[in-house]
């Protein structure tokens, strides 16, 4: 009977993958499979043998990668730390042959499916990135302890958005495991210089795509969004780019444009009832937030606070 060694067992938070480690030995020994010879640090490919296919939540079949492998003259090892059948994906498994003196070993490298295939992605990011596996319940959305490393391909099923943050569902159309949709999709490659800022929305705040064009999804007025601290202008206008998204709000919904009232002004509530008792003056400054609103007169207001404060646009130069 053969001696098997089992390193590292499929556990909820997934290490970190990082290059395999070559032999420790000056001269390696070779592994076999199917009566062909493997060099170490190779990839052997093992077709569909039934130990690549694990189910969800499975097990693998370590008994199974052992006989394949194990020689007369050797005892074999088998790391699992890289794989985790929780999330439906393809993961090394390095599989190590010693010779039965402790002299020289081989390490070969197979690659185990988890779950069903469907619609492969790799996650996309900078060496030695990680991206975050979160869990959904209802609409709110909590980390979930495990993590994928980049360079991992994992079955992905559509994506669901939830404030303003794409995320993509693993395992099943059903799952409330995802990931979010920019480690897919390479939005992260290169943001992790970028810094992160919390601004605040007063006014209703379209998202565009990367041209411009409306998307169809917005923020609404009165809240808290990240964005990356540096603007970017798209057709001559400037928008913050909302964080770990391809998604841009403008940037005068949040930091306002200063107007100039080229008379005095009251601050309306609505139409045709006034917020306060307070006249701007004509020559002053006066920050006003997005586009413009008509009220049931007819007329057209700005925004220049939270809550119902609105000076019309006529009032401006």
């Amino acid at each position: 009977m053969k001696k098997i060694k089992v390193i590292g067992i499929a556990a909820a938070a997934l290490l970190a993958v990082s290059p395999l480690l070559a032999s420790n030995t000056a001269h390696a020994a070779s592994i076999n499979y199917n009566g062909t010879s493997y060099n170490d640090n190779s990839t052997v490919d093992v077709g569909n043998a039934s130990f690549t296919h694990v189910p969800l939540n499975g097990n693998v079949d370590v008994d199974a990668i052992q006989r394949a492998f194990a020689t007369p003259n050797s005892s074999v090892s088998i790391n699992l730390s890289y794989i985790n059948t929780q999330i439906a994906g393809t993961y090394p498994v390095p599989v190590t042959a010693t010779d039965n003196s402790n002299n020289t070993s081989a390490t070969v490298t197979i690659n185990v499916t988890v779950g069903d295939t469907h619609d492969v992605q790799n996650i996309k990011g900078d060496a030695d990135s990680n991206a975050g596996v979160y869990q959904i319940n209802g609409n709110k959305v909590e980390e979930s302890g495990m993590t994928l490393p980049v360079d991992t391909p994992v079955s992905t099923y559509g994506t669901v958005e939830i404030d303003g943050v794409s995320y993509t569902r693993l395992n099943s159309a059903n799952s409330n495991l995802v990931v979010k949709t920019g480690w897919l999709t390479g939005a992260y490659k290169g943001d992790d210089d970028a810094t992160k800022i919390t601004v605040y929305t007063m006014h209703k705040a379209l998202m565009y795509d990367k041209n411009g064009n409306k998307t169809g999804k917005a923020f609404r007025e009165f809240r808290n969004i990240d964005v990356y601290s540096n603007k970017v202008t798209i057709k001559g206008t400037q928008y913050y780019r909302v964080y770990n998204t391809f998604y841009y709000v403008k940037a005068a919904n949040i930091e306002g444009t200063k107007r100039m009232l080229k008379k005095n002004a009251y601050v309306y509530a609505t139409g045709s009832k006034r917020a306060n008792k307070k006249v701007l003056k004509k020559g002053s400054i006066v920050t006003t937030y997005g586009s413009s609103f008509k009220f049931a007169n007819g007329k057209t207001y700005y925004r220049i606070g939270k809550g119902k404060q609105y000076v019309r646009v006529a009032n401006f130069e």
